[in-house]
């Protein structure tokens, strides 16, 4: 076991590495203990990361002593950070408990709501206090919870939160977890409300026993998130309690501005009958109010200057505002055109809006001032893949990588994209590179197996798939894959048995058990003719 890990039996800082825990998106989890203090057993999580600038490690260290200052009941916490041959790592608290996820997919159930809402509110303060220092966590997922021998809930994983230095948006080049991840995400953007929208998408996970949406790849899954409504919590589980329901799909709204404002919001309307009447009455604290009755031209008959009026679109689109925040953004562009920031903002405006054909000219028109921003080539490719231009959003994607080849939503699209070309080898090629920068995501690992596949190396696409379902066990899409993989190799009971994994995840899903079906018929029809 030690040759096939470098880690195990190692000593790190004062703790010697006894065993492997598990594998995440950012690095690899061990539980260790303290060579002095016998009794002291804690986790340590080495990054996929090698920084070998000095920069990059002060950079490293001044968010770990911010991170450090996070002391919660409900967040797990940080004993210490450093650097092992170049590649950073934490220790933390050993929770004895598991994760969540491993407590939904060993249920074998829908756990009780009132079990659940227990957690929810526990990571929901942790989330709010973690707010109030100025840390978005950006990867919230059931993995990332992790529970105490005390069965209480704690948020772990704040190793890669983006710190905000200034305002409550920023941009951001990596990426969460799709299932969980914000329409916004997507487009590379994060804020408070990205948090809110992850812990919706774990409470309807939990009140219903399945995600609330399915996708093959990345970006298949955001525009899911962007565009499809959910599947309401009460058709799958008819005993929730209809406040319940209408507090999940409010969090997950695809506009923040119709989320709730804040995380103690969403929380407490979890807990009441009332949401309409609490929504009304609060108001988030970092921002004023700002009427929706008016457009941006109302509201300020006076001349004013473009600064002024970007700063208006700014907490528009921060508040979720997206038709007011444009209107803001062109009257700056009336008085500067020559910015390209602000044609970016329009264009992840139009998006937002779903004109796409709009959008991709204003993306074009911010290139064209000023072609070496990563982010605004990434979100042309987004807008043409929505167009299915598929092998001109190859292009927007490509660009953004050699502006930033560390950009892995570009790869993401870049694989997707390939993929739909049908040319396999090549995205192969891609996911890999993802593979060995994000371990644990597990959309890459079944795209990995899905050019496999289709380049009928199916020995290799059966590990991919394998590797996926170990980090991601409730994926339908990987259990699918798996399933056409035994149906083309004409190994019909192992197919049949993939069919029944998907239809355990997901009883409502149609075509596996059609699926199934006509497996189990074959089946018969052969074992006759055998006779």
């Amino acid at each position: 076991m030690k040759e096939n890990d470098p880690f195990l039996g190692t000593q790190i800082g004062n703790y010697y590495i006894d065993e492997a825990i598990t594998a995440g998106s950012f690095g690899q989890v061990y539980k260790a203990h303290h060579i002095f203090l016998q009794e002291r057993i804690a986790a340590i999580k080495v990054l996929h990361l090698h920084l070998s600038s000095a920069d990059e490690r002060d950079q490293f260290l001044r968010e770990g002593q911010i991170l450090e200052k996070l002391e919660h009941p409900y967040i797990l916490r940080l004993l210490d950070i450093g650097f092992f041959h170049q590649a950073p790592y934490l220790i933390t608290a050993y929770a004895s408990g598991g994760s969540l996820r491993q407590k939904i997919v060993q249920s074998k159930r829908i756990i009780p709501w009132p079990t659940s809402l227990g957690w929810l509110l526990q990571v929901g303060e942790a989330l709010a206090y973690a707010h109030q220092q100025q840390i978005i966590h950006r990867d919230l997922k059931p993995d990332n919870i992790l529970l105490s021998n005390k069965h209480d809930a704690l948020l772990a994983d704040f190793g890669i939160a983006s710190l905000l230095s200034t305002g409550s948006m920023r941009h951001t080049t990596t990426t969460g977890t799709p299932s969980y991840m914000a329409p916004e995400q997507f487009r590379g953007f994060i804020s408070p409300q990205s948090d809110q929208y992850a812990l919706g998408c774990i409470a309807y996970e939990l009140a219903t026993g399945r995600r609330p949406f399915e996708a093959a790849d990345f970006i298949a899954m955001g525009f899911k998130h962007a565009t499809e409504a959910p599947i309401p919590p009460r058709k799958l589980n008819p005993a929730l309690s209809s406040h319940v329901e209408k507090a999940i799909l409010q969090a997950m709204a695809k506009e923040r501005a119709q989320r709730f404002p804040d995380i103690p919001a969403f929380l407490k309307a979890l807990q009441t009958t009332n949401t309409s009447q609490q929504v009304r009455h609060h108001t988030p604290r970092s921002l004023p109010p700002v009427p929706e009755t008016r457009s941006a031209t109302e509201r300020e008959p006076k001349q004013r200057t473009d600064r002024q009026w970007i700063d208006e679109g700014n907490q528009l689109y921060e508040k979720g505002i997206p038709r007011q925040a444009l209107e803001a953004y062109e009257q700056a562009l009336k008085l500067n055109p020559a910015m390209p920031q602000l044609w970016h903002n329009k264009g992840v405006m139009l998006s937002e809006l779903q004109y796409y054909a709009d959008a991709l000219q204003a993306f074009e028109r911010a290139l064209q001032l000023k072609n070496d921003f990563a982010l605004i080539w990434h979100n042309k490719g987004n807008t043409l893949s929505h167009l299915e231009h598929y092998a001109e959003a190859l292009q927007a994607y490509e660009q953004a990588l050699q502006v930033d080849p560390t950009f892995i939503l570009a790869l993401h699209g870049k694989g997707s994209m390939l993929l739909k070309l049908h040319h396999y080898a090549e995205a192969l090629a891609v996911y890999e590179e993802i593979i060995l920068r994000d371990p644990g995501s597990a959309i890459a690992w079944n795209c990995k197996g899905d050019a496999l596949k289709q380049l009928q190396r199916y020995s290799e696409t059966m590990q991919a798939y394998e590797q996926a379902l170990k980090l991601d066990p409730e994926s339908l899409f990987v259990q699918h894959g798996k399933e056409d993989i035994f149906r083309q190799m004409q190994n019909y009971p192992e197919a049949v048995q993939a069919y029944e994994q998907i239809i355990e995840l997901d009883p409502t899903f149609i075509l596996a058990q059609t699926g199934k079906e006509k497996l189990v018929q074959r089946l018969q029809d052969k074992n006759k003719a055998d006779l």
